[in-house]
């Protein structure tokens, strides 16, 4: 991951391009999805990188988001495999940047003020981003570190043999 110092140096400048970005690869819905994740899921303690890129595939694939409603209330998690999204580390990284993410000692992601006011301006507004808050809602809490765990330790182990 790059060092917020070189992120802050570097400008970024934006230029019309001759085809749309698909809005799902776009760094602000990137930066606020993220935000809105840490602030629906994972609370004060912070998040976990797995964490974050399993609640990023969650909203990007409605399949892989049944699964894992499906994972958190039987706690089966025989097929679940963690999906990394490099545009979720890049956000990350914009993020924190930006200032609206911070870095934990333990490496858990925390969710910093300017982040917070981002995630309030979204929650006041009912339509905006609603199916994303209404998959978080369902998710909630509900993903501890436990399961993240156990799904990790599934997916590493399942095809390996003595």
């Amino acid at each position: 991951m790059r060092k917020k110092e070189d992120l802050k140096k570097k400008d970024v400048i934006f230029q019309a391009k001759p085809d749309a970005i698909p809005y799902n690869y776009r760094i602000s819905y990137k930066v606020s999805i993220i935000c809105l994740m840490m602030y629906i899921c994972c609370g004060r303690k912070g998040c976990s990188l797995i964490k974050l890129h399993l609640l990023g595939a969650a909203l990007s694939n409605k399949r892989y988001e049944r699964q894992l409603i499906k994972y958190l209330s039987s706690s089966i998690a025989s097929d679940l495999i963690v999906r990394f999204d490099p545009t979720v580390n890049r956000a990350l990284e914009y993020a924190i940047a930006d200032e609206m993410i911070g870095i934990q000692a333990n490496g858990s992601y925390k969710l910093l003020e300017k982040g917070r006011n981002l995630v309030k301006a979204i929650m006041s507004d009912k339509e905006l981003l609603s199916t994303e808050k209404a998959v978080l809602e369902v998710i909630s809490k509900k993903l501890t570190d436990d399961k993240i765990k156990k799904i990790t330790e599934e997916w590493r182990y399942q095809d390996a043999t003595n």
